[in-house]
């Protein structure tokens, strides 16, 4: 359990790249160092700053995966997840945790796009 974490967090999480690399299914939930799910939006379609903090994490962690050329033909499977009041992921006053996952997709989803053209520019810029 990583508790106390401040952002950044790449630097402290992805010290292993090469286990990034080798999986293929991935629980994309946003945290922060203190909580292991912080909202996606305020509730009134804003994104929130903790959810900002988080996903250049989230990046990071696609971009090194689709950094290795053994994934090429390889598939990223991602759940975009934020668990429900009920389980005790989300708390009652916080965003409808459903609308979130589906607002958390489609982020992801953008991100995904915009690191697989720049990952297929650089490679074809080195002829690969």
């Amino acid at each position: 359990m990583v508790k106390h974490l401040a952002p950044p967090y790449e630097a402290r999480l992805l010290t292993r790249p090469d286990l990034v690399r080798r999986a293929r299914q991935f629980h994309l939930r946003p945290f922060n160092g203190h909580h292991c799910q912080v909202p996606v939006t305020n509730g009134r379609g804003q994104i929130t700053p903790e959810f900002e903090q988080w996903l250049p994490f989230a990046e990071k962690v696609m971009e090194t995966w689709l950094g290795d050329p053994a994934n090429r033909e390889a598939e990223f499977f991602a759940m975009p997840e934020m668990g429900p009041v009920s389980g005790g992921y989300n708390l009652s006053i916080l965003p409808n945790s459903w609308k979130e996952a589906v607002r958390l997709r489609d982020i992801l989803d953008q991100s995904w796009r915009k690191l697989v053209r720049r990952v297929s520019r650089a490679r074809a810029k080195k002829g690969c």
